[in-house]
């Protein structure tokens, strides 16, 4: 229902050259508010909102804007009229990206990761197309500074967004989580699918079908985006390389605890010997990618031609090889523009350090065994200077609808992962374990009751963050000798461990319904539902925590006692 001031039928008015609502500047001082003269334009002023900052309307309040504005249409001036000090009182908000896109004039580009941002484009039969970028902000920044997260946006308007622990728990890229923005444009989407999908308060998006299909593919897209893969393995490596240089003593001795009891191998699902892990190799160069390209060409073309067998019901995924930029075809100023013959045929396709990867779908009338001949055509400003564009060609078989294999594990789009092979369970690998001291408490969200926290490493497997300035480890340290300490250490450290380690496996049999079966570590249901309940076993830490030492001692020194 919508109301209207508007006496005797007409719009209220008043005579005046100008209406004092500008805020007023004083040298060196805070400006006034209601003080400068406003000639022309519009002022609505807001009475009875909720506003989350409390600070200064130029820090916290801008970070704050910043997180439901990304693309603002024009940029604003937000002015402190209220009574704080500062060093100034106005600042301009452009959106995020706008800060992302300018960085080089202003020294913006040293919070962002090289070779960020990176583009994408989701393009679904039922939805409609749907741009996507992705950034990753340098680890130095507080995560309070800069928007993080997936965001579903309008005209550059957060109208929703996935649940904060999309990017650890559904995604795994732990290490990026507080610094990895994504912003998906659902301005091109289809209105009628639009009015479903966004609630009427524009602030959170309706769990239908369409949302389903739309984190699927997204999800997909972005678990295979090399460069954030790249870039969790290089920020876990640094994190845990330290750790891993000093595990020699609790190898031993794992590994002759586990010779003795066949109990405690079991709950690895594992070989009886402990192997050292290795974090990944060492990064890659920067890639510099040319403005316009010299090339764009298929990466694997044989010589009769490449065929790429293509479920009638799923996608196929094919790769192109170029010297092109990451924002060739995302770009304002002369952006390349690529098609297809037959037309609509990629779902999801992304560019990256010189790999286009493109996921084809077969003409919606396709039958099994059509074959259906697919050109891509590359062109920009500089083609008629080449002479002609970039032109690759290929064929699509329409196979037979792909059954989802038993057990889910299938990837969202449908594939499953390491080519339809089942996994086999690798030799036992000593956890990562990462001591955390109080001056890293804030970056690992830590206080003193908190034991340890866990994170997916990039193989399949996790890391443990342990707090070895926990009140109840020190509590249990003031109590114990010098010279016994390094053991009541060792047994607060491993029994927290093997006790998560433990709670890990009981969760990934209760998923499966299997309390009684020994876990296949590589069933990707078992997986999702460790990651989902990574919290909580960390939680359950934090209360073993009391009582590991205490009762390690007491067990320690029964025999003893006897």
């Amino acid at each position: 229902m919508y109301l209207y001031l508007a006496p005797d039928g007409l719009v209220p008015s008043f005579a005046a050259g100008a209406i004092k609502v500008l805020p007023q500047k004083r040298k060196g001082l805070r400006p006034d508010g209601y003080a400068g003269d406003l000639e022309f334009g519009t002022c609505i002023k807001l009475y009875n909102y909720r506003w989350k900052a409390k600070s200064l309307a130029t820090t916290e309040s801008r970070y704050e804007l910043e997180r439901y504005l990304h693309s603002p249409c024009l940029p604003f001036r937000v002015t402190e009229t209220r009574a704080y000090d500062a060093n100034y009182f106005s600042t301009t908000i452009s959106g995020v990206w706008v800060s992302v896109a300018s960085g080089e004039d202003e020294g913006e580009a040293a919070k962002v990761e090289p070779g960020f941002p990176s583009f994408a484009d989701l393009d679904l039969q039922s939805v409609g197309h749907l741009p996507y970028r992705i950034v990753v902000f340098k680890e130095k920044l507080k995560k309070r500074h800069l928007p993080h997260g997936v965001f579903f946006t309008v005209n550059g308007q957060v109208h929703g967004g996935l649940p904060a622990d999309f990017v650890s728990r559904t995604l795994k890229l732990d290490y990026l989580a507080d610094h990895l923005l994504v912003s998906v444009d659902c301005t091109e989407m289809d209105p009628a699918v639009r009015e479903d999908f966004f609630l009427a308060s524009r602030d959170r998006v309706r769990k239908n079908e369409i949302y389903r299909e739309i984190v699927e593919e997204l999800a997909d897209g972005l678990k295979e985006h090399q460069g954030l893969r790249d870039l969790n393995a290089a920020r876990r490596r640094k994190e845990i390389e330290d750790a891993l240089s000093n595990d020699g003593q609790a190898s031993t001795f794992l590994s002759d605890l586990l010779k003795r009891d066949p109990g405690l191998s079991g709950l690895f699902a594992a070989g009886d010997r402990l192997v050292t892990s290795t974090g990944p190799g060492e990064p890659a160069k920067p890639f510099v990618g040319a403005r316009f390209p010299s090339y764009f060409r298929l990466s694997k073309n044989p010589r009769d031609g490449l065929v790429k067998n293509c479920p009638i019901n799923r996608t196929c995924r094919v790769e192109f090889e170029t010297d092109a930029g990451n924002d060739y075809f995302s770009r304002s100023d002369s952006p390349g523009h690529i098609t297809c013959d037959p037309p609509n045929l990629i779902e999801h396709s992304s560019l990256w350090n010189g790999r286009y990867t493109a996921r084809f779908r077969t003409p919606w009338k396709s039958k099994v065994g059509d074959r259906i001949p697919v050109k891509v055509v590359v062109e920009d400003i500089n083609t008629e200077s080449r002479c002609a564009p970039f032109n690759s060609t290929f064929t699509l078989l329409a196979d037979k609808e792909a059954e989802p294999p038993p057990g889910g594990g299938a990837t969202p789009s449908g594939r499953r992962s390491n080519n339809g092979s089942k996994k086999t369970a690798p030799v036992l690998a000593l956890p990562n374990v990462v001591d955390v001291t109080k001056k890293d408490w804030e970056k690992h969200r830590f206080t003193p009751y908190i034991a340890v926290r866990l994170k997916h490493d990039d193989q399949g497997g996790y890391d443990f963050f342990l707090n070895v300035e926990n009140a109840y480890l020190l509590t249990e340290l003031h109590r114990t000798k010098d010279a016994d300490q390094p053991l009541v250490k060792f047994w607060f450290k491993w029994g927290l461990v093997l006790s998560a380690i433990g709670m890990m496996q009981e969760d990934k049999q209760r998923e499966l319904g299997k309390p009684d079966a020994p876990v296949d570590v590589s069933d990707e249901d078992a997986q999702e539902a460790a990651g989902q309940s990574l919290q909580d076993i960390a939680r359950r830490c934090d209360g073993l925590a009391r009582v590991i030492i205490p009762i390690i001692r007491s067990l320690y020194k029964g025999p003893q006692a006897q």
